[in-house]
C-alpha cells in the first residue's frame, strides 16, 4: 500500500496542480482500516497531505530516498530559494550542482556563490560561469543597444549632410550594418522607430537624387540623339540620300528644336556641344530656306544648267539662271548640297565663258567686219560664176535661181554688179526657147497622170500609188517652169489629174485611220483594265499572276498597233503610269521578299557560331523549308541570293561532317583508354586493400566519368566500372571493419588494462612496468585516448571514497547514453530508463537536433569514461556495460 501511495504521489507531481493526492481508504466492513506501515529507510521522510507540494518535493530532495527519485523531486522545484537552498545545505554534489544547474536568479546566484566559495569549487565555478555569461550578454546587450543607436546617429547625420557621390553607398552599408545588427539581437521599439524614420528621411534623399540623375541622364541622352538627328539630316540633305520635302524638313528641324529646348531645360549642354548643335541648326535653317525658296523653280534650275553645261555660251539660258539664283544667295550657305554646287560651277564656269567672249568679240571686232567684208565678196563672186556656168549650159531653172540669190545678196550688201541686169535679159531669152522643149514633155507628164487617174477602180495598192504620184510630181518639178498660159493650163490639168489619181491613196488612209481609232479604243480598254485591277489589288496577290498580267499587257499592247500619234501619246503616258504603279508593287514585294530572304541568310551565317552543332543542322534544314517558302524577288536576284544561303548552310553542314570525324576519332580515343582505366581498377582488385589506392581509384572514376564513349560501348563499360565499383566498396568496407574492431578491441584492453591497474593501486599494489609499457604502446582512438589518457593519469590519485556516488554517476550515464542510442540494456535497468525517458520528455532536455545528440553522446561518454575506483563488487559489470556501448555500431557516427 504504500508504494502504491509513493506511485501516486510521483504522479501528482506531474500534474498542473502538483498537488500530491494520496487515496485515503474508509472503513467498511468488507475492508477493514489498514494500519500504518513501518517507514521504509530508503525512501525516507515521505510528505504528509497537509505539507505543500514545494516543501514535500524539498523534503523529498533531502531525504535517504533512492537518488534518481531525488533527481525527479529536484527537477519539479522552481523556487529559486529553495533552490539556493539546496546548493548550499546539500551532501551529495550532482543534486548540487543540478541545483545550481536551474538557479537563474542572478542575484541569488551571487549571494550562493559568495557562500560556497570556500566549500564547493566545482558549483562556485558553475554559478561563477553562470554570472559571467549574464555579465557577458548583459554587456553585449549594450554593445549591440550602442551599436544601433549609432548606426541610427550616422543615419540622421547622412540625411543632413549634401549630396556626394558616395552617399547611396553609405546609406546601404548602414542598413547592411542595421541588418547584421539585428539578426544577433532585436532593437528596441525606441531604436526600431528612430531608425526607420532616419532611414526613411535619407531613401526620399536617395530616390530624389536618383530621380535627379534619372532625368539628367535622359536629358544627356536626348542632347546626344538631338546631335544625331541633326548630323544625320544634315548628311541625308548633303550627300541627296533623298528627295527633301521642304515642309516636313522644316516640320522635323523645329521637332528637333523642341526636344533640344527640353533637355537644356533640365540640364546645360557643355559648351563645345551646345556650339556645335547652334550651328547644325543654323546650317540646316539655311539650307531648309533654301529649299522653300527653289522648292517650285528646282526643275528650272535643272534645265537652265544642262543648257549652260553643254553650251557655257548661252546668254539666255544665263541671264535666266542669274535671275533665279539672285535671291538664293548660294554664296552664304554653307556646306551647300551637290546639285547646288554642280549649278553654282556651272554658272560660274558660264559666266566666265561669256566674259571671255565679250572681251574676245570687242578685241576682234574690226577684223571680224573685215573678214565678213572678204567673205561676202567671195560668196558674191561665187554665185556670179555659178550664174554664168548655168547661162552656158542652158539650165533656165539653176540660171534664175542663181541670179535670184545674187540680186537678194547685193541689194543687202548694197553691192553693184552691172552683169546682173544683162544676164537677166538673157535669162528670159533662154526661158523662151526652152518653152518649145519643156511643153511637150509636160504634156507627156498629164498623159501619165491621166492613165493612174483612170485605174482608180483597180485594186491597187496604196502606199504603190502614192509613190507614183510623187515620181511624176517630182519630175514635173525638175523640168522647171515656162511662165506662159500653155504651162498654166498643162499644170491646172495635171494637178487636177493627180487628185483624182489620189483616190485608192485616200481609201488606203481611211483605212488606215480605221484601224488606228480601233486600236486606240482597245489600248483605252486595256488601260482601263489595268486601272481597275490596280484599284482593286487584294492583300493577298498572287504575285505570279501578276507578273503574268504585265507579260500579257505588254503584248497586247504591241498587238493594238498603230494608233495616231496625238491619241497614241495620251494612251502611251497613260499606260506607262499604271504599268510603273504595278511594277512599283511588285518591285515592293521583291524587296520585302529580298529582305525576308537577306533574314534567312544571316540567321544560317549566325548558325555558324552555334554551339550544338547538330542542332545548327537542324535549324538549317528548317532555314530550307523557310526559304522555300518565301516567295520570289526576281529571278536573277534568287539565284544570286540562293547561291549565297546555300554557301553557308553548306558550311553548317560541312563543320557538322568535320566535328562528326572529330568526334570519331575522340569516341576512338576514349574507348581505349576506358579499357585501359578498367584493366587498371581490377587490377587494383587483386591487390590487398591499401588506403592509399583510394585517390588512385577516385581519379580513374573520376577519369572514366568524364569520357564521351561511343553509344554502343556505352552502357556495357559504364556497368564494368558499376560492377568493379561495387567490388572496391565491398572490399573497403571489409577493410574498415576489420579496422574498427581493431579499435574497439584496443579500446576494451585499454578498460581492462585501467580497471587493473586501478584494482592493484586501491588494494596497496603497485602498477606493474609491463603495464606501464603495455599502456604507452597503445594506439587509441583520438576521442578515446584523451579520456582514458587522465583516468590514466588519475592512478596515482585514487580514494575510495564516494565510490557508491561514482556508481551513480556511471550508471547514469551510461543510461543516458544507452537511451540516446536506442540500445534495449540490462532488465534491471528497465524502470530507471523509462523514469529517465520521461523526466528528459518532460524537461524537454531530449537533444532536439543531430548536432545537440552529438555533443550530448561524447560529452557522457567522456564523463562516464573518467569515472574511475567503481566499488569492486560492481566494477566488472560496470565495466561490460560500458563495453557494450562503445561497442555499439551507432557510436562510431557520434564520435
Amino acid at each position: 500500500m504504500w508504494s502504491m501511495a509513493i506511485v501516486d504521489l510521483l504522479k501528482s507531481w506531474f500534474r498542473k496542480d502538483h498537488t500530491a493526492k494520496i487515496p485515503i481508504p474508509t472503513t467498511t466492513a468488507k475492508n477493514p482500516p489498514i494500519a500504518t506501515p513501518t517507514p521504509n529507510p530508503k525512501l525516507g521522510h515521505l510528505p504528509t497531505t497537509n505539507e505543500s507540494p514545494t516543501h514535500s518535493l524539498t523534503d523529498i530532495v533531502n531525504s535517504t530516498a533512492q537518488f534518481s527519485i531525488r533527481e525527479i523531486a529536484l527537477s519539479k522545484i522552481d523556487d529559486q530559494s529553495q533552490l539556493a537552498d539546496i546548493v548550499i545545505t546539500h551532501s551529495i554534489a550532482k543534486i548540487r550542482q543540478q541545483a545550481a544547474d536551474k538557479l537563474s536568479d542572478l542575484t541569488l546566484i551571487a549571494q550562493t556563490a559568495e557562500k560556497i566559495k570556500h566549500s564547493d569549487k566545482g558549483v562556485y565555478r558553475l554559478l561563477r560561469k553562470k554570472l559571467d555569461t549574464a555579465n557577458a550578454l548583459n554587456k553585449s546587450a549594450q554593445q549591440q543597444q550602442q551599436r544601433l543607436e549609432k548606426i541610427c546617429t550616422d543615419l540622421e547625420t547622412q540625411s543632413r549632410l549634401s549630396l556626394n557621390p558616395l552617399f547611396a553607398a553609405k546609406v546601404q552599408s548602414l542598413q547592411q550594418q542595421w541588418q547584421q545588427a539585428t539578426q544577433q539581437a532585436p532593437a528596441t521599439p525606441d531604436v526600431e522607430q528612430r531608425y526607420q524614420q532616419a532611414l526613411a528621411t535619407v531613401s526620399h534623399i536617395v530616390q530624389q537624387r536618383e530621380m535627379q540623375q534619372h532625368a539628367e541622364s535622359t536629358a544627356k541622352q536626348k542632347q546626344n540623339e538631338v546631335q544625331q538627328q541633326l548630323e544625320q539630316l544634315l548628311d541625308t540633305i548633303i550627300n541627296e540620300k533623298q528627295e527633301v520635302n521642304p515642309l516636313l524638313l522644316k516640320q522635323n528641324l523645329n521637332n528637333i528644336h523642341e526636344m533640344w529646348q527640353q533637355a537644356t531645360t533640365i540640364l546645360a549642354a557643355d559648351t563645345t556641344q551646345a556650339k556645335h548643335v547652334a550651328i547644325l541648326q543654323q546650317q540646316l535653317s539655311s539650307l531648309c530656306h533654301l529649299f522653300e525658296q527653289c522648292h517650285e523653280q528646282l526643275t528650272s534650275l535643272h534645265a537652265l544648267t544642262e543648257q549652260l553645261n553643254e553650251n557655257p555660251l548661252n546668254q539666255i539660258a544665263f541671264d535666266s539662271l542669274k535671275n533665279l539664283l539672285k535671291p538664293l544667295a548660294l554664296v552664304r550657305i554653307n556646306p551647300l548640297p551637290p546639285t547646288f554646287v554642280r549649278i553654282q560651277e556651272v554658272f560660274k564656269l558660264a559666266e566666265m565663258a561669256l566674259a571671255a567672249q565679250k572681251s574676245a568679240q570687242s578685241s576682234d571686232i574690226k577684223s571680224q567686219h573685215q573678214q565678213q567684208e572678204k567673205v561676202q565678196h567671195t560668196e558674191f563672186e561665187h554665185l556670179l560664176q555659178q550664174i554664168e556656168q548655168a547661162l552656158n549650159a542652158g539650165n533656165s531653172r539653176e540660171a534664175s535661181q542663181h541670179l535670184r540669190h545674187a540680186q537678194q545678196f547685193a541689194k543687202k550688201y548694197h553691192l553693184h554688179e552691172p552683169r546682173l541686169n544683162e544676164w537677166s535679159q538673157e535669162l528670159q531669152k533662154l526661158k523662151d526657147w526652152a518653152g518649145f522643149a519643156i511643153i511637150p514633155k509636160k504634156e507627156a507628164l498629164v498623159t501619165t497622170m491621166a492613165e493612174l487617174a483612170a485605174a482608180i477602180d483597180t485594186d491597187i495598192d496604196g502606199l504603190t500609188r502614192l509613190d507614183e504620184i510623187k515620181a511624176l510630181q517630182a519630175e514635173w518639178q525638175a523640168m522647171g517652169m515656162v511662165n506662159n498660159d500653155a504651162e498654166r493650163a498643162l499644170w491646172q490639168q495635171f494637178k487636177d489629174l493627180s487628185q483624182k489619181a489620189y483616190t485608192p491613196c485616200q481609201r488606203y488612209f481611211d483605212e488606215q485611220n480605221a484601224i488606228q481609232a480601233k486600236n486606240a479604243i482597245q489600248r483605252e480598254a486595256l488601260c482601263d483594265e489595268l486601272q481597275t485591277y490596280l484599284d482593286n489589288m487584294p492583300n493577298d496577290v498572287n504575285w505570279q499572276g501578276h507578273i503574268a498580267i504585265l507579260k500579257k499587257a505588254r503584248e497586247d499592247w504591241q498587238l493594238h498597233h498603230p494608233v495616231e500619234a496625238k491619241a497614241h501619246k495620251k494612251l502611251q503616258h497613260k499606260f506607262n503610269s499604271i504599268i510603273k504603279a504595278l511594277e512599283e508593287k511588285l518591285h515592293a514585294e521583291y524587296a520585302l521578299q529580298e529582305s525576308r530572304k537577306n533574314t534567312v541568310i544571316q540567321q544560317a551565317i549566325q548558325l555558324l557560331q552555334h554551339e550544338d552543332i547538330r542542332e545548327a543542322c537542324q535549324q538549317a534544314k528548317n532555314l530550307q523549308q523557310t526559304w522555300k517558302a518565301i516567295a520570289s524577288c526576281g529571278h536573277a536576284k534568287d539565284q544570286a541570293l540562293w547561291e549565297t544561303f546555300r554557301s553557308h548552310c553548306d558550311a553548317v553542314f560541312a563543320k557538322r561532317e568535320q566535328l562528326k570525324q572529330s568526334q570519331q576519332a575522340e569516341e576512338a580515343q576514349s574507348l581505349v583508354q576506358a579499357h585501359a582505366l578498367l584493366a587498371q581498377f581490377e587490377q587494383l582488385l587483386t591487390q590487398e586493400f591499401s588506403i592509399a589506392h583510394q585517390s588512385t581509384i577516385a581519379t580513374i572514376i573520376s577519369t572514366f566519368q568524364a569520357l564521351y564513349l561511343p553509344r554502343e560501348a556505352n552502357h556495357n563499360l559504364r556497368a564494368q566500372l558499376s560492377h568493379l565499383r561495387t567490388q572496391w566498396q565491398t572490399k573497403q568496407q571489409a577493410y574498415l571493419d576489420s579496422e574498427k574492431l581493431k579499435q574497439l578491441t584496443l579500446v576494451t584492453h585499454a578498460l581492462q588494462l585501467c580497471l587493473d591497474a586501478e584494482h592493484q593501486v586501491l588494494t596497496g599494489s603497485p602498477v606493474s612496468l609491463s603495464q606501464v609499457l603495455t599502456w604507452q604502446a597503445l594506439q587509441l582512438p583520438s576521442f578515446f585516448k584523451v579520456a582514458l589518457s587522465k583516468r590514466w593519469q588519475s592512478l596515482s590519485s585514487l580514494q575510495m571514497k564516494r565510490a557508491d556516488e561514482r556508481l551513480t554517476a556511471f550508471n547514469d550515464g551510461c543510461l543516458l547514453l544507452e537511451l540516446l542510442l536506442d540500445m534495449e540494456g540490462s532488465e534491471a535497468y528497465q524502470a530507471a530508463r523509462t523514469a529517465k525517458k520521461m523526466d528528459m520528455f518532460s524537461q524537454q532536455s531530449y537533444p532536439k537536433t543531430q548536432d545537440e545528440k552529438q555533443a550530448l553522446i561524447q560529452q557522457t561518454l567522456t564523463s562516464v569514461l573518467l569515472l574511475s575506483a567503481l566499488p569492486t563488487e560492481q566494477a566488472a559489470d560496470a565495466n561490460l556495460r560500458l563495453v557494450a556501448i562503445i561497442q555499439n555500431p551507432m557510436l562510431s557516427s557520434y564520435l
